[in-house]
């Protein structure tokens, strides 16, 4: 068994999705307006939050906070709808317009193009044996959806205590 197919049971709940199954995540789509048309970003500049939606049984927001760093991109993917768990992506690329990234925790991975603008980045989401498309918009500071706090650790049980 393959180690993708041992994690997509425990992973499958993040995206509301059990490929074990036979289901697939359907569409990504943008749902939150882009960045201003007179905001222009630099050229190969993809840092920041980026997000769209997920069309599964529910419409599942999906943000992706991009960074730079001395040893290039990195990124990390939230389902805001369920909760503050953040997913690493294991490689983030650009190059030219061509934007990649992948999350093998969840044997996810996107290809897109970046748009003149720097503001949206249309592609395909591959999880599972379907591809499937993917717009992901830039967020500015009042379209920017919140990523929720992540809950508190639980309480511990009290030495004396008798369950």
């Amino acid at each position: 068994m393959t180690r993708c197919k041992r994690v997509l049971p425990v992973i499958a709940r993040w995206l509301a999705v059990t490929v074990l199954a036979g289901c697939v995540p359907v569409g990504l789509t943008q749902t939150a307006g882009a960045a201003a048309a007179s905001e222009v970003h630099a050229r190969g500049d993809i840092g920041g939050q980026w997000q769209g939606t997920l069309q599964a049984d529910k419409a599942l927001r999906v943000i992706l906070n991009i960074a730079k760093s001395d040893k290039g991109w990195s990124a990390k993917m939230y389902s805001i709808d369920q909760g503050a768990q953040a997913i690493n992506a294991t490689s983030v690329t650009l190059d030219g317009s061509s934007f990649k990234y992948a999350v093998d925790l969840i044997c996810g991975s996107y290809q897109g193009t970046l748009s003149g603008d720097g503001n949206s980045i249309v592609g395909t989401w591959t999880q599972g044996p379907k591809p499937l498309p993917l717009t992901l918009v830039r967020a500015t500071k009042e379209t920017a959806w919140e990523i929720p706090a992540p809950p508190p650790p639980p309480k511990l049980m009290s030495e004396d205590a008798d369950p």
